[in-house]
């Protein structure tokens, strides 16, 4: 559940005493600036710290101290990685009274209070093992959803890795959706733990991971202290998001996605060309029954078994072959997985005559 995170916390002790004390910890040569000090301990110090990612310190003036901001991996803290997200509450609190540990460390104040320690960011994450490359169309819904209902991204509201080509396939590593302080990161944790010597295959699966970026402000707050939170918390403010985000606008989004081939379907259907024209449609269609349903279900002069034969050639044609890797068979079945997975809610996806209900 748990990833990174981000807190900060005021100390009485001035700026240049907090600047001395942090080079003799970690053996740094850091000089004053107007503004702050960053110490990265993932580029250049080797110390017992391997779960902290940045110690930055603030000036606030003579009257009010030092700011001490702390960029730390809750699953680094138990490993060298952070595959194994923390989802204990047993885990949260040692972490955090480690971060505790580590702050009265680097600046020599024993009268810190740890109820006074804010989270600024945190990263909250699901994760499930599948066949990454099989949800690309699942994951093209998705942002398609954002970009609708909570508005245009950033530039970073993209394709995540970009692309990689290999011999027969090509592949992405994730995408995503960032808009003001919401941010959505989908990828293949597999790939991303090793890119050199990930390749696609058909029947491997990865590690998908799922991750909202929260901050204060995005969950109605002024602050968030460590008193308030536990992993019941973080939890539901994870689903609740997904929820509103994603899950309440699902049947809309699919069945915008419906209607619209219906009408190219039926031009297909009755030019007799799906063959040839169903091709151009593939990046739009989001499952092969999608296309079988509005086939069966036209209003034309056709006899049921010639509906049958082209809802066979639909299948046909739209079968996973070499190039782009495109997968048009069990994306309901995909979407009603990681549905469960980010909003913990059991949905069906069914078809109808006239599109889709999830219930």
């Amino acid at each position: 559940m748990l990833d990174t995170a981000n807190i900060k916390f005021n100390t009485w002790k001035p700026f240049k005493e907090v600047i001395t004390i942090l080079n003799h910890r970690f053996k740094t040569n850091s000089t004053l600036t107007p503004v702050k000090v960053v110490i990265d301990l993932r580029k250049y110090h080797r110390t017992e710290y391997k779960w902290v990612h940045k110690i930055i310190a603030k000036d606030k003036g003579d009257r009010l101290g030092t700011e001490i901001q702390i960029d730390f991996s809750y699953p680094k803290f138990f490993g060298k990685d952070n595959i194994n997200l923390v989802n204990n509450n047993d885990d949260l609190q040692k972490v955090n009274n480690a971060i505790y540990e580590l702050s009265k460390y680097i600046t020599l104040d024993e009268e810190l209070d740890p109820n006074y320690f804010e989270y600024t960011r945190i990263d909250i994450a699901q994760q499930y093992e599948g066949i990454f490359e099989d949800y690309l169309g699942v994951f093209r819904l998705l942002q398609e959803i954002l970009e609708k209902y909570t508005g245009k991204g950033t530039k970073e509201s993209k394709e995540f890795l970009k692309s990689t080509y290999g011999f027969l396939k090509s592949y992405t590593k994730g995408f995503r959706y960032k808009k003001s302080t919401y941010c959505l990161t989908i990828y293949n944790k597999t790939a991303q733990m090793n890119p050199e010597d990930y390749i696609p295959e058909e029947e491997k699966e990865s590690l998908i991971r799922i991750e909202q970026s929260f901050t204060p402000g995005m969950l109605g707050i002024k602050k968030l202290y460590f008193q308030d939170v536990s992993m019941k918390y973080f939890r539901e403010k994870y689903q609740e998001s997904a929820k509103k985000r994603i899950c309440d606008n699902l049947q809309t989004a699919i069945n915008e996605v419906y209607k619209e081939l219906s009408k190219k379907v039926e031009y297909i259907v009755t030019d007799g060309k799906i063959r040839e024209d169903l091709i151009l449609l593939e990046g739009a269609i989001l499952d092969e029954e999608i296309i079988c349903n509005i086939i069966k279900n036209l209003d034309l002069d056709k006899s049921r078994r010639m509906k049958y034969y082209y809802q066979k050639m639909v299948k046909e044609t739209l079968s996973r072959s070499g190039g782009v890797w495109r997968t048009f068979t069990g994306n309901f079945e995909r979407i009603e997985k990681l549905i469960f997975k980010m909003c913990g809610k059991n949905i069906t996806i069914k078809l109808n005559k006239n599109g889709v209900e999830i219930s």
